[in-house]
């Protein structure tokens, strides 16, 4: 079952950007006191995973896995090629990374920190991890993308930890409807 009315969405032009980095550097990431990353565990299933992905996307019109039926979604999120991560700060969910793995790169499918993690210093630590733990997979490419509906300081924030874009394009996104 989706749990996102369609009719409360809207097409936008946004535009998408399609990074990568290769031969990604070897990063020793400091730990900190209270943080702790753990694997989901398959099966996952749909409604977890849709908190987290909605948890961390809901302000950025993330919607296109809140649409998918809960057999589409779990068959996505469990595919043998994709791992997902949940960051935990004090015991409390912060953020989540979702990888898919393939014999040419890493692809950074999804990630980002939950509305009361962000603006507090969490986001270059997280995103630093996140890089790390794609490179660790041992393939030569990292591959994400991101859009102008994104976190206004996503973009410069991936170029700014290595991640040059490959190509960029005008997409139909979708949106909420504002009321």
């Amino acid at each position: 079952m989706n749990t996102i009315d369609e009719s409360k969405i809207e097409l936008v032009t946004a535009t998408t950007y399609y990074l990568e980095m290769v031969n990604p550097p070897a990063l020793q990431i400091e730990e900190k006191n209270g943080v702790v990353f753990a694997v989901l565990s398959k099966p996952i299933a749909a409604a977890l995973y849709r908190s987290y992905y909605y948890g961390v996307g809901k302000e950025y019109n993330w919607l296109d896995r809140m649409i998918l039926t809960d057999d589409a979604l779990c068959a996505l999120v469990n595919a043998d090629a994709t791992t997902i991560y949940i960051m935990k700060i004090k015991g409390v969910d912060a953020g989540f990374a979702e990888f898919v793995i393939t014999p040419e790169f890493v692809e950074i499918q999804y990630f980002g920190l939950m509305p009361a993690f962000v603006g507090k210093g969490w986001g270059q630590f997280f995103l630093q991890w996140v890089i790390a733990k794609a490179a660790s997979f041992g393939k030569p490419k990292i591959q994400l993308n991101t859009c102008t509906l994104d976190h206004k300081k996503a973009l410069p924030n991936y170029q700014q930890a290595g991640f040059n874009i490959v190509r960029q394009e005008q997409q139909q996104r979708r949106q909420l409807r504002q009321a």
